[in-house]
């Protein structure tokens, strides 16, 4: 909490998984804890955290759709303020008072305008990561979007989708950014200009812990594929 200093958004990525083994706590109980910081913490910075999905339904119910985000995600869902963005493929648990605004948003384009990834990095979220490495980041794809018409290991698809959401139905046409096949990258690359750039790390035996915040990570990766398109390949 000493390291969040203003009223700009958190989003949480993390793994449970390693810090129970080290710390020998059932998932349950650590998941708690967690919760219990996160709830004070909303009542001044809007947290937010990846609920994402894989579902080939026809129809998607986020009231029921678990997250595939993990374990702390699915448990986050469970509290009675936290809401989901309107999104199919990539929505958000948020709580606190940024989701006045953010529960309207349903956007064409998934990273790009009007977009809750958008909306993050303008009001330079902070990105706080426990127990993966600090570069994993679903936020980093808003770089790349950014260059889409450099980067060619990437191709727009247009997909639609039927969803639910309390009670409501919405009809929804999406544009991802996705990976063409046999692509892979390495985010990791970044982890050093990061670092430079003021990303504040701790390790706890073989915990990773970060925290940064979105223009920071973002701008960094933006300018180097503005310069390289295939940097992260």
């Amino acid at each position: 909490k000493k390291n969040i200093k203003n009223k700009s958004p958190l989003v949480i990525y993390c793994s449970i998984w390693q810090p129970c083994i080290y710390f020998r706590i059932k998932p349950k109980k650590f998941s708690d804890s967690l919760i219990k910081i996160f709830l004070k913490i909303a009542k001044k910075n809007t947290v937010f955290m990846p609920s994402f999905i894989k579902s080939k339904k026809k129809t998607i119910n986020l009231n029921l759709e678990p997250s595939a985000s993990g374990y702390l995600s699915n448990q986050f869902m469970n509290i009675n303020k936290v809401k989901r963005t309107i999104c199919p493929v990539f929505p958000f648990a948020v709580l606190g008072n940024d989701y006045n605004y953010l529960k309207d948003l349903n956007p064409i384009e998934v990273w790009g305008k009007n977009s809750v990834t958008e909306y993050l990095y303008k009001n330079n979220a902070y990105i706080f990561n426990l127990g993966t490495h600090p570069t994993e980041c679903s936020l980093s794809h808003y770089a790349e979007w950014l260059n889409k018409e450099k980067i060619n290991y990437r191709q727009i698809k247009i997909k639609r989708f039927n969803l639910i959401y309390n009670k409501k139905n919405y009809n929804i046409t999406k544009k991802l950014f996705v990976r063409k096949k046999n692509v892979n990258y390495n985010f990791k690359k970044f982890y050093k200009s990061e670092l430079k750039n003021g990303m504040k790390t701790k390790k706890i035996g073989k915990i990773m812990i970060s925290i940064t915040n979105a223009k920071k990570k973002i701008n960094v990766i933006k300018n180097k594929l503005k310069k390289n398109p295939e940097y992260l390949l």
